[in-house]
């Protein structure tokens, strides 16, 4: 509670500033017998009617900024913790986006808003999909070297062990098939490389 969109992004960039392997972001829920019900009318929180009871709005989060952290809480887990994109993910959030100056959640925020515009969804989107929309976002977008960020992307998507050929890298995975990996990694992608060695 009391949290504001900016004070969430002062903490995310302090947390990724320190390399952890993942970070998880999810919305605050009312679990019964927790002590947060104590907040609920001085910080005006309103929240779910089902369970598990996830806040809707507070006095300083609108619901659409809650659903906005929500969609991105959802495209971190599937780019970033999923570890299918170590090498890529650097690009992705050293991008100076918010008053000039770099930070890796206003970064990340402008590449979740750009992907819910384009797809309307979180859920569905294929490792393919995510290659072609970072690719896209890093190139169009925000004016990357094509050529770093396609290799880039190759690296990430030979070290996945995925099969399919996403558009922008089609070209170079039929140059390259011969030499594509035959492990497929786990374990949230042999975690994250062990953290690019």
């Amino acid at each position: 509670p009391g949290e504001t969109l900016e004070s969430l992004a002062a903490g995310f960039d302090r947390l990724y500033a320190l390399g952890p392997h993942e970070i998880q972001l999810g919305l605050l829920k009312r679990l019964r017998g927790t002590p947060i019900s104590r907040h609920t009318a001085e910080w005006a929180m309103e929240y779910d009617p089902k369970p598990p009871y996830i806040v809707k709005q507070t006095r300083t989060l609108s619901a659409e900024t809650i659903e906005r952290l929500d969609r991105m809480a959802r495209y971190w887990e599937r780019v970033a913790n999923s570890g299918r994109f170590t090498r890529t993910l650097p690009l992705l959030m050293h991008a100076p986006v918010h008053d000039g100056q770099i930070s890796p959640f206003w970064a990340f925020m402008a590449f979740s808003d750009r992907v819910w515009a384009r797809h309307q969804k979180t859920a569905f989107l294929t490792p393919e999909n995510w290659v072609d929309e970072i690719f896209d976002h890093l190139v169009l977008r925000l004016g990357l070297d094509e050529e770093l960020v396609r290799h880039t992307l190759l690296s990430d998507y030979l070290a996945s062990g995925a099969r399919a050929k996403p558009q922008c890298l089609s070209l170079l995975l039929t140059k390259t098939s011969v030499s594509r990996p035959s492990v497929h990694l786990t374990q949230r992608q042999a975690m994250h490389a062990s953290a690019q060695e």
